[in-house]
């Protein structure tokens, strides 16, 4: 499943939050400050993140990295929901 996170936060009107860095890179640097159960499978999500904005996982993996999402304080609830959808975007798609 790709897990796509390139796109940039979108405000209630769905429109781009001005000089926001994609969504990727974001993620990809308060995977690297979070501590987690895996750390070398979350850095390797995490560098493939920051680096493609996208990234092949199986269900498990998927699982895995939308619990440790989760477990980011730091993200707003605007920030989580985005991505959680595309979390649950990859799942559907084929």
């Amino acid at each position: 499943m790709r897990l796509n996170l390139n796109f940039k936060i979108k405000d209630f009107n769905n429109q781009e939050i001005v000089n926001s860095q994609p969504i990727s890179k974001t993620v990809a640097n308060a995977l690297a400050m979070n501590r987690s159960k895996d750390p070398m499978k979350i850095m390797h999500i995490a560098t493939k993140l920051y680096n493609e904005g996208e990234i092949e996982l199986d269900s498990s993996d998927l699982d895995f990295f939308a619990e440790e999402i989760k477990k980011i304080e730091g993200f707003t609830n605007i920030l989580s929901a985005h991505i959680l959808e595309a979390i649950d975007k990859a799942k559907t798609s084929k």
